[in-house]
């Protein structure tokens, strides 16, 4: 019946409703102005009877459902409120078009004057948190990386994530666009923080949401970086180059032009430093170099917004060469044993990749929108490998077991395509909207990869009484080729007094084939034994249906969506040959309610169940005995499993001492978990692997943050504290009684870390401390539990010295006590420092960066599961010194600006065009 009606409501839209419409400019500079407050006030008692915020293009639009003597007020902090009394006769006599209104800025006219104000570093607006950058110091010619790791619950860890407040931000933006396909690594390492006057961290919502107001579930934590707005309009950019000891080498260069409704910006780079950047924070920084990294990087990004249609999107190319070697030590757990393993090994890879993203919206009519989202993308990589391994059977190193060396060439190549587009259908103005949403998909890949290898067995013997040697050498090839279609149809429709119910169903057909061929390299001959072929026909029904409930306090959704499945396999593997069909019917239950107390705190409950499905290859009994040190075998038996995730947010700010405290705890519980199910060959040393389903795996954290600051905001403190609890159930292999176990880790974590900062126009300097405890208990094992530890302190500073001079150095001692494994119990003092000085009116600098200046940073890490841990120490430069030239220019609305200027602090100044004294 929907499939049926819904069309009609594409011409249908009831009883017209009048609108009183405007757009918001600046009166000085003719640029939108967003987020404006426009206020619908019944007159003569000033009562408010409608409200919106402007949107990026500055536009408006209220319904007039009241008659009579009405006002609108419109308010934007730093400009003059506008007040525009009028008269509303009767509904359907027409909308009211007001055009442009041109706000005037509120400015303070004084002489020649210059106000100095310390802004507060950290604001929050409801779930948006809003870091202020003129209250943080950073190095001269800083990039995005420097700012974040400074910000208050910020970390970034050695592979470019960021965690804000516990919290993982998936996509980075500017101005509210994406900025490479909101690839977070590409902005910390290019943004000039010189740029950027504000960063936002909020929850965007999905298209579908942003677009129909249907809540599915894939809303995402963005970083939004926004410009200032005198630097918003024009050309910018910078070059960037460098070379130091150790021959380390890093150029780059970004060039921009942003003008209200554009944005272009081109980046290109390359070194052997890993995009490593300076740091001047005063944190603990356990980040590892894992191998020595040679990068090119090339890539455009463009965003167009217009009152009709918005586009965005860019291309990237990407060069990686990795140069890796490491050590590592592994002990792993059975039910009356314990084995050692040591191994290292050398690899050197290279990949390239070029890869596009973009997104077309295009508004047909105030009600109907278009939007397109294609993407390419294509990588080829190489990589060689040699490694060996040595297995004992004790601690001391001398029952030994087997021995391996290996020799690895592989090369690969991937394409892929995706393509979707949806259409939207706002009905009426009373929330009912209908959306269609299709999508394709195609990727193959292909793979051939020389493997030589000899595995050395001490404890098994030939027929003539020596040790067993076994010697192979192989090519493999893999070709797969996956092709998927979709459609989906969503519609909502407003219960007059109560909410809004939505429904939802998408179909989803996923083909999926891929062979795997084995050729011994000696004779030439195919070994069908350790080939494979699987056909893959997925189908998916989603049915979901979700009521939710808007109100001036709190907003709530309930639903869930039922997902029938089937799923058809076609496996070969030697002479066998299985046909197979699955058929299930998963279930997801969702709430989400948040309640604000103000606008600047609130609280948020989040819950979201999911059923998972085990891989239908792992459902088959079929031996995959390829690598005879790791045999895998398939379990007809394997349930699917259930995920549950609990997320609690409560956040709260104080704008008279700029305070805030953030609350972030959430819970994931997995019902059937799939684990592996290892049995121990005494001869050989090897493994068989099962995968079972295995129940009490779950882990929980807590995360509470607090900023304030003191007198005159020029001293400020951040306190964190983190508790979390884990619990991993895995098995234990018994080799005399030929049986497995269940065996549980349990690992508790607190943590604790106190800094202060005092800062001026002049000089941040930051002192912080930290603490983090660890326990670590083994049930069946119980002489392998830890307590292990670590702490830290240290202290940084940024100072603007005079002639032009810049200077920036940490300090931090870190140290590990507790851990049964040597390596890690270590002391590191890391210091770091920088000098630069700026030239011809700041747009020169000249630096010298000195990394690790007293040596003793480690690249060492630590692994550990409910039946195995491990150490690996992984080879890196981390001690050498920079020399930097850096070339900055702007020219905004048509003028050269000077570079560097306004970061002492302060509100810059600029002249007035209606006035010739200066103002504010």
């Amino acid at each position: 019946m929907i499939l049926i009606i819904c069309p009609l409501f594409l011409f249908a839209d009831g009883v017209k409703t009048d609108k009183i419409l405007g757009k918001l400019a600046d009166k000085e500079t003719d640029a939108a102005i967003e987020f404006a407050a426009v206020q619908l006030l019944l007159m003569p008692d000033s009562a408010q009877i409608g409200g919106v915020a402007s949107d990026k293009n500055g536009n408006f639009s209220i319904p007039l459902k009241h008659t009579g003597e009405l006002c609108l007020k419109i308010s934007y902090m730093g400009y003059k409120t506008i007040y525009l009394p009028f008269t509303h006769k009767s509904s359907g006599s027409g909308d009211i078009v007001l055009g442009k209104l041109l706000m005037i800025s509120d400015a303070i006219m004084l002489d020649e004057a210059l106000v100095v104000a310390e802004v507060p570093p950290l604001q929050m607006d409801g779930d948006t948190l809003v870091y202020n950058t003129a209250a943080f110091k950073v190095s001269e010619g800083a990039v995005l990386e420097e700012l974040v790791e400074k910000l208050p619950g910020a970390e970034v860890d050695e592979d470019g994530k960021v965690n804000i407040n516990g919290k993982e931000v998936k996509k980075l933006y500017v101005n509210g666009k994406e900025f490479f396909g909101g690839d977070i690594k590409t902005g910390l390492q290019n943004l000039p923080v010189d740029m950027i006057e504000q960063l936002k961290t909020y929850d965007r919502e999905s298209d579908m949401e942003r677009m129909t107001g249907i809540d599915d579930g894939e809303d995402e934590m963005v970083l939004d970086v926004r410009f200032k707005k005198n630097r918003s309009r024009g050309w910018f950019g910078n070059v960037d180059l460098g070379g130091g000891t150790e021959e380390r080498y890093g150029g780059k260069t970004m060039i921009n032009k942003f003008s209200d409704v554009s944005q272009y910006s081109f980046i290109g780079s390359a070194n052997n430093i890993a995009n490593k950047n300076f740091s001047s924070g005063a944190r603990s920084n356990w980040k590892i170099n894992r191998g020595i990294v040679e990068s090119q990087n090339a890539g455009l990004n463009v965003a167009i917004s217009k009152e009709k249609y918005e586009f965005d999107g860019s291309v990237n190319f990407r060069r990686n060469e990795d140069d890796t070697r490491s050590n590592l030590e592994s002990e792993r757990f059975y039910s009356d044993r314990t084995t050692y393993t040591n191994s290292s090994s050398n690899s050197l890879s290279r990949n390239v990749n070029l890869r596009s993203d973009f997104r077309f919206e295009y508004k047909i009519n105030d009600k109907t929108t278009l939007l397109v989202r294609p993407n390419i993308s294509y990588t080829n990589g190489k990589s060689f490998q040699n490694g060996n391994s040595q297995s004992f059977g004790n601690e001391e190193n001398t029952d030994s077991i087997n021995a391996n060396v290996s020799d690895n060439n592989s090369d690969s190549k991937k394409k892929s395509a995706t393509i979707s587009a949806m259409l939207s259908r706002k009905i009426g103005d009373s929330g009912r909207n209908i959306a269609f949403r299709v999508g394709a998909g195609h990727n193959e890949s292909e793979s051939d990869r020389l493997n030589d290898n000899t595995t050395h067995y001490y404890k098994l013997y030939d027929a003539y009484g020596n040790d067993s040697i076994n010697h192979r050498k192989r090519l493999v090839t893999n070709d797969n080729n996956n092709n998927n279609y979709s459609a989906q149809v969503t519609y909502s429709e407003p219960i007059y007094g109560i909410g809004l119910l939505q429904l939802s169903y998408q179909f989803l057909y996923k083909n999926t084939e891929g062979i795997k061929s084995t050729f011994d390299r000696i004779t030439e001959l195919k070994i069908d034994s350790l080939g494979k072929s699987a056909k893959y026909d997925y189908y998916n029904h989603d049915i979901s249906l979700t009521f939710r409930l808007v109100r001036e306090k709190y907003n709530l959704s309930v639903g869930a969506s039922i997902q029938p499945q089937r799923s058809v396999l076609s496996y070969e593997k030697a002479l066998r040959h299985i046909d197979t069909v699955r058929t299930v019917i998963n279930f997801a239950p969702k709430i989400d309610f948040r309640y604000k107390f103000s606008k600047t705190s609130q609280i948020r409950f989040n819950y979201h169940g999911k059923s998972s499905q085990p891989n239908m290859e792992s459902l088959l009994p079929v031996v995959d005995n390829s690598n005879p040190l790791s045999i895998k075998v398939g379990n007809p038996g394997l349930a699917p499993s259930f995920t549950h995730n609990i997320r609690l947010n409560l956040n709260t700010y104080n704008s008279k001492n700029f305070s805030s405290f953030i609350m972030n705890a959430s819970m994931n519980i997995v019902q059937n978990s799939i684990s592996n199910m290892v049995e121990y060959n005494d001869l050989t040393g090897g493994r068989t692997t099962t995968p079972v389903n295995v129940n009490g795996n779950w882990r929980g954290n807590v995360t509470l943050g607090y900023n304030t600051s003191f007198k005159d905001k020029k001293f400020s403190i951040n306190v964190k504290s983190s508790a979390g609890f884990t619990n991993n159930v895995g098995f234990l292999y018994d080799s005399k009684e030929h049986s497995t176990s269940k065996n549980t880790i349990t690992e508790t974590k607190l943590g604790g870390e106190l800094a202060g900062s005092f800062r001026n126009s002049a000089i941040e300097f930051t002192v912080n401390s930290g603490i983090h405890y660890s326990f670590e208990k083994d049930e069946k094992r119980p002489f392998n539990n830890q307590e292990p530890y670590s702490y830290s302190y240290g202290a940084s500073l940024t100072a603007f010295l005079p002639w032009n001079i810049n200077f920036s150095t940490n300090l931090v001692n870190q140290s590990r006590r507790g851990y049964s494994e040597p390596l890690f119990n270590r002391n590191e003092c890391i210091w770091n420092a920088k000098l630069s000085k700026t030239f011809l009116s700041g747009s020169t600098i000249l630096s010298v960066e000195a990394f690790d200046i007293l040596g003793q940073k480690s690249n060492i890490q630590r692994k550990i599961t409910s039946s195995l841990r491990s150490v690996g120490e992984y080879n890196g430069i981390n001690s050498y010194v920079m020399a930097h030239l850096v070339y900055r220019f702007n020219a905004f609305n048509g003028r050269m600006m000077k570079a560097g200027k306004g970061r002492k602090g302060g509100l810059k100044m600029r002249k007035s065009s209606f006035s010739s004294k200066k103002r504010i």
